[in-house]
């Protein structure tokens, strides 16, 4: 247990900075549009507050997974991993269990800062707790739309940033690959209904079915991931006839 939480320390001081990144960039861009954009909107517009904070969040998902492994060979840490007397489960259960953590951190985090502007802006307070209240947040907040469309968008980047994140060596070029795949996909979908009358099947349930798709091959490929890191770490055996003939001059 000492182990895992040495590890899970490690991820923390990893991944810290980026968490504290998307965080204020989500409290920036909710600035700027408070200060550009929003001026001289009504209050039905008050939510984007709450809808940039989720995309924020949906993006901290993928970049977390696509650098959750990448980083370790860009940095030349997986073989020092692999040295460790500890088992590749304690590894892996580590980094999963940071990088949910840390997305919860930041769920938290763009959550308190998008409650400054309910006192900075009065639009966004009466959109939240004023008398129109209900009439404002009926459809996609109060049935769970937006809900359950942030979880399965999290999801699926997550999923593609741990497809890409062991294969590659480059924690930038896993980011720029999971980020492209999510959008080509979303693309794809979009089309496919648009062409073969597909649009009556929730795009929401569409990405659920990729995600299972995906998620074996991400796994495995973080076994493998865990297997090279054994194989640097391991010793090459020397074969015992060849020392046995370099010693007797043979």
């Amino acid at each position: 247990m000492s182990m895992f939480r040495a590890l899970f320390w490690k991820e923390y001081r990893q991944h810290r900075a980026l968490c504290l990144a998307f965080i204020l960039m989500a409290f920036a861009m909710q600035t700027f549009c408070f200060l550009v954009c929003f001026q001289d909107t009504n209050i039905s517009d008050a939510p984007y507050y709450t809808a940039l904070g989720i995309f924020f969040t949906v993006l901290y998902a993928g970049a977390a997974s696509a650098m959750l492994f990448a980083n370790e060979r860009e940095e030349r840490t997986d073989a020092f991993l692999g040295r460790l007397p500890v088992s590749g489960a304690t590894v892996l259960g580590a980094k999963l269990g940071w990088f949910l953590c840390g997305l919860l951190v930041v769920l938290v985090g763009i959550g308190a800062v998008s409650c400054v502007w309910l006192l900075l802006d009065p639009k966004y307070f009466q959109c939240w707790f004023g008398s129109q209240a209900a009439g404002h947040m009926e459809g996609d907040f109060m049935e769970g739309d937006i809900i359950v469309s942030f979880l399965v968008m999290t999801l699926q980047l997550s999923v593609w940033g741990l497809f890409w994140s062991p294969r590659l060596n480059a924690a930038l070029h896993a980011l720029l690959l999971t980020f492209a795949c999510f959008m080509a996909e979303m693309y794809l979908i979009k089309l496919i209904g648009e062409h073969y009358r597909m649009a009556a099947l929730p795009t929401d349930l569409i990405l659920s079915i990729c995600s299972a798709v995906l998620l074996p091959f991400a796994l495995w490929g973080g076994a493998c991931w865990l297997r090279a890191r054994d194989s640097k770490a391991r010793p090459r055996r020397r074969d015992p006839g060849a020392a046995i003939g370099a010693t007797t001059g043979a």
